[in-house]
């Protein structure tokens, strides 16, 4: 059983720079423990003959045909910026 400690969390809490009170330590220490138990149990697992999976679930992606619905309308929105120049929108400089 893998025990985190309170002092462990409070170490991670100053690296953090994070404030954590001992009763909420006792509370994120049990969580995190739980957590690195089930990890253990997991590595127990024997998975020699279980092919490796990029997702639970294989599904094929229904995907729409890459066609343009409307027409291009830069000209229309540029002219509603104040200043544009080749298709792109010109604006003060704010950094020397």
């Amino acid at each position: 059983m893998s025990r985190i400690t309170q002092e462990d969390i409070q170490h991670i809490a100053e690296l953090a720079k994070i404030h954590v009170d001992e009763k909420e330590g006792e509370n994120i220490s049990q969580k995190l423990s739980n957590i690195l138990d089930l990890v253990e149990k997991m590595q127990g697992i024997n998975t020699e003959n279980i092919e490796p999976l990029a997702h639970a679930i294989y599904q094929n992606q229904k995907l729409r045909n890459d066609i343009a619905t409307s027409e291009n309308q830069r000209d229309y929105y540029q002219r509603l910026g104040q200043v544009t120049e080749d298709g792109f929108y010109l604006v003060p400089k704010v950094i020397e």
